[in-house]
Parts: C-alpha cells; sequence; structure tokens
C-alpha cells in the first residue's frame, strides 16, 4: 500500500472524528439550551406556567431525529399531542465520552416524564387557544373548532369557530351517539361585516323595535304557536322563512328555514317544532361592535334559544 492511501485514509478517519465531535458537542450545546429555562427539579412550576400562556403541548425529547414525545397510553397527553404537537427539547442522544451531557439527558427524561404526568392531570387533556381578530382577543376552548385567520391575513372574514350542540351542552361531534341526530345540531360562528365597512347599515340591535316591523317586508302568521318553543317570539313567516326574536337584546332575528323543497309554510308548521332539520341564522354584537353571525344546522326550535343565549354567553367570556 502506498504512503499517499494511508495518509489518504488516516486523514479520512481523522475528519470522521472530528465530524463526530462536531456533532456531539453540538448535541451537548443543544440539550444545554433547552433546559437552560427550565427547573429540572420543579416540572409542577413550569406546567403552571407553560397553561397560564395556553402553551398546553407535551414534552418531548429529540433524539436521533425524532421527537419522542413520552405520553405514553395516556388518552390526555395523546389529545394534546395530536391537536396542539409536541415541545420538543433537542439534543436530547446519548453520546458516549460525554458524561455530564448523559446525565444531563437522563434528567431531561424524568423531566419530561413528570412533566406530561402533571400536565395531564393539571389540564384533563382539555387547552384553549388565542388569536386576535376584528380588534379583539379571543381565548377559544377546545370544545370549539377554530379555523384561523392565514399568515399575514388579518380581515374579519378570514377565521371562524365551530362546534356541535347536543341538546344541554356545546361539544365536538361524538360519532358513537345512535338516537338522531347522531353528532347533534352543527353551529358555525363567523365575523359578520365590520363596523367600519362603506355601506354598512346602522346596527340592526340598537335600531330594532323586535316586533317585526323594521324588517322591511310581509311576514304571514301561521299556526305556529310560541309555547312550542319557549324563548322565541314567533313573528311571522314569508314563503321560505320562520321569523323569531328572543328577549335578550342583543341578539338579531332568528331566521329559520326547513331543509327541504316544501317553502309552503301551511303545510309545514304544523310539524315545524318537532323538526329536528331546521336551519337557523341570526346575529349579535361583542365590544367594538364586532358583529358574529351564528348559523345552526340540524336543530330545533326547542334548542335553539338556549342554543343561542349559551353561544353568546360564551363569545362574551372569549372576548373578556
Amino acid at each position: 500500500m502506498s504512503m499517499s492511501r494511508i495518509l489518504l485514509g488516516f486523514g479520512l478517519i481523522l475528519a470522521w472524528a472530528g465530524c463526530s465531535d462536531l456533532e456531539s458537542t453540538a448535541d451537548v450545546r443543544a440539550l444545554k439550551a433547552a433546559v437552560a429555562p427550565l427547573h429540572l427539579d420543579d416540572p409542577a412550576r413550569d406546567v403552571r406556567g407553560n397553561v397560564a400562556r395556553l402553551d398546553f403541548r407535551p414534552i418531548g425529547l429529540r433524539d436521533h431525529g425524532t421527537c419522542a414525545g413520552y405520553t405514553g397510553k395516556d388518552a390526555r397527553l395523546v389529545k394534546l399531542q395530536a391537536r396542539l404537537g409536541t415541545r420538543c427539547l433537542r439534543g436530547a442522544t446519548l453520546r458516549p465520552g460525554f458524561p455530564a451531557h448523559d446525565r444531563l439527558v437522563y434528567a431531561a427524561r424524568a423531566y419530561a416524564r413528570a412533566y406530561n404526568a402533571i400536565l395531564a392531570d393539571t389540564t384533563g387533556g382539555h387547552f384553549s387557544v388565542r388569536f386576535t381578530a376584528d380588534g379583539l382577543t379571543w381565548t377559544v376552548p377546545d370544545r370549539f373548532e377554530v379555523l384561523l385567520p392565514p399568515a399575514g391575513r388579518g380581515h374579519n372574514r378570514d377565521w371562524e369557530m365551530y362546534a356541535y350542540w347536543d341538546g344541554q351542552s356545546l361539544g365536538p361531534c361524538r360519532e358513537a351517539r345512535k338516537s338522531p341526530p347522531p353528532c347533534g345540531s352543527f353551529v358555525r360562528i363567523i365575523p359578520g361585516p365590520r363596523h367600519d365597512d362603506p355601506g354598512r347599515a346602522p346596527s340592526r340591535l340598537s335600531s330594532s323595535h323586535r316586533d317585526g316591523s323594521d324588517l322591511g317586508f310581509t311576514l304571514t302568521p301561521t299556526r305556529l304557536r310560541s309555547e312550542h318553543f319557549p324563548g322565541l317570539k314567533y313573528l311571522g313567516s314569508t314563503a321560505k322563512e320562520h321569523y323569531f326574536a328572543m328577549d335578550s337584546p342583543y341578539i338579531g332575528y332568528v331566521r329559520c328555514w326547513e331543509d327541504s323543497d316544501r317553502y309552503i309554510v301551511p303545510a309545514v308548521d304544523p310539524g315545524l317544532p318537532d323538526s329536528h332539520a331546521l336551519t337557523c341564522w341570526t346575529s349579535f354584537e361583542l365590544a367594538n361592535r364586532t358583529e358574529v353571525n351564528v348559523q345552526v344546522w340540524n336543530a330545533s326550535l326547542r334548542d335553539v334559544a338556549l342554543l343561542l343565549a349559551r353561544l353568546y354567553a360564551q363569545a362574551r367570556a372569549m372576548t373578556a
């Protein structure tokens, strides 16, 4: 073997060793930086601080390029990780010849396990998200799905929220339910026109007499009777829609129609109070005159008033 080949091989060995050392020392630096702001001896303190900042992500350690979540089979942690991702501590790979680093890896593993267990017990697997739209800061619990504005766009029509109503509470769709409707009524919440939009009409809520006189078209009374759906005052119907008012001065007129082509009002109203196939629409205003539009599918008249009252209270609470 020639001397040049020997020197080349020796140089490759040195280069490989140098790269290995560089990789190892990079992990050492990365893990030190990752754990520096943490309280390794008091993970409960970090859980409290992160939850207060609405950071509900479990802790994971990046080892050999993957971030192990340390969530185990705990359904609460699995839910948080699936919905929110993982807070990854980088550089947590064991490195022979770096005993201090390896001790830090073991400490980080113990911290992650303890942190995640405390996080699961503290939150029960529930979380909130926060975003700003229409000049309001929204803090939305996980029983609402939230479609946030695309990056770089702040227009009020770029976001929406939705949830399901089971007749008593709002929450996610429960696929296992056997009785109709399978997931309850679908509620979609979207922002309305901004108060400074050109051509926007005066607030319907502040100017309304709430007796039907300002709707601008003729309402025909039918055989609907309000005792069948408490909380709603029946105003009358057009050929396609039924109009109601609520006791709340903050909620606009409620328009409901059946999800069918049978829009001849006298033919549909006898069974309307018992129908779960209604679509309803209304609006209410929050701080800064932000108008929120509410659309409900698969609703019943018995649920509408209670649902809307709770939605309004929830929306106010989410923007407090």
